[in-house]
């Protein structure tokens, strides 16, 4: 990602973060994500729990593979 795309992504999740809390929560942040990436998400996590681990774990080891990347 280059820095624009960080900045965008920022800027969105600023605007939807009021309806998450108010709202269904990440129901309505899904739907605001590529289909790319929320495939890449389910992915990552069937295959944690495949290996059985954890939700802090797996986004422990996500971040330091920059796995979650989508090119």
């Amino acid at each position: 990602m280059q820095d624009e795309d960080y900045t965008l992504a920022i800027n969105n999740l600023r605007g939807i973060l009021p309806h998450v809390s108010d709202c269904e929560g990440l129901s309505i942040m899904v739907e605001k994500l590529d289909e790319k990436i929320v495939d890449n998400i389910i992915k990552i996590r069937e295959n944690a729990r495949k290996e059985n681990i954890n939700l802090m774990n797996s986004a422990e080891m996500i971040r330091k593979q920059k796995a979650y990347a989508i090119n």
